[in-house]
C-alpha cells in the first residue's frame, strides 16, 4: 500500500515537472531507453560491412541491402521476414529468440528455411542480432548471417545417424571467425524504426 502511493506520488511529481519545463519552454525529462522498448514492430536496412565479395555482383552470396521487418515479441518470441537475396530462392518467414544483454542493449538469434535457385530446399539461414536501443523508437545494430547446407541436391535432409539433427546443424556452435568457408556470409549493419500504431501518425 505505502510502495503503491509512494510511486503515485513520484508519477505526479514528474508529471508536474515536465508541465513546468514545458510551460517554461524547456524539454521535459525523457527517461533514458532501456532493452525491453524493443518489444513491437520495426522497419529498417541493413548494409553489408567490408564484405568478401562485390555485393550483387554475379556469383557473389552477398546482397547490396536487407530491408527488414522484425518483431520482438514480450515473451522473448522473435519473428522477421526480410528481401534478404543470399541465394537465388525464396525463403520463410525467420522465428527465434530476443533476450535483453544489459541495461540498452539486445540479442536475438533467428533462422529461416532457404530453397536453392532451382527451387529445391537448401538448407537454412542462421542470424544472430545485437542490438542497442538509442530512443524508444530507434535501434542501431548488426547482423551476423550463416549458412547451413544440409540438404542432398534433391532437397532431402541429410542426418547424423546417431542424434537425427541436420547435418551441419544450424543450432550447433557457431565458428569464432566469420569466415565463407566457415558459412559465414558477413556482417550487415542496421538501423530500426518502431512501427507506430495510427494514434501516433
Amino acid at each position: 500500500m505505502h510502495r503503491n502511493l509512494a510511486l503515485v506520488c513520484v508519477l505526479g511529481v514528474v508529471g508536474l515537472s515536465n508541465s513546468w519545463l514545458e510551460a517554461q519552454g524547456q524539454a521535459p525529462w525523457v527517461r533514458p531507453p532501456i532493452a525491453r522498448d524493443a518489444v513491437g514492430s520495426w522497419f529498417g536496412r541493413a548494409v553489408p560491412v567490408d564484405p568478401f565479395c562485390l555485393p550483387g555482383a554475379p556469383g557473389c552470396p552477398v546482397p547490396p541491402e536487407i530491408v527488414m521487418l522484425p518483431t520482438f515479441f514480450a515473451d522473448g518470441t522473435f519473428i522477421g521476414i526480410d528481401s534478404n537475396v543470399f541465394l537465388e530462392g525464396d525463403h520463410t518467414t525467420a522465428h527465434g529468440q530476443w533476450e535483453a544483454t544489459s541495461f540498452n542493449t539486445l540479442g536475438a538469434q533467428f533462422l529461416f528455411l532457404q530453397e536453392g535457385g532451382n527451387g529445391v530446399f537448401a538448407g537454412a539461414f542462421r542470424l544472430t542480432l545485437d542490438g542497442e536501443m538509442i530512443t524508444p523508437d530507434l535501434m542501431t545494430g548488426y547482423i551476423v548471417g550463416y549458412f547451413f547446407p544440409f540438404t542432398d541436391p534433391a532437397g532431402a535432409v541429410v542426418v547424423d545417424p546417431e542424434t537425427g539433427f541436420p547435418v551441419p546443424d544450424p543450432l550447433g556452435p557457431l565458428p569464432d571467425e566469420c569466415l565463407p568457408q566457415l558459412g559465414c556470409l558477413g556482417r550487415f549493419d542496421f538501423v530500426l524504426r518502431r512501427i507506430p500504431p495510427p494514434s501516433r501518425n
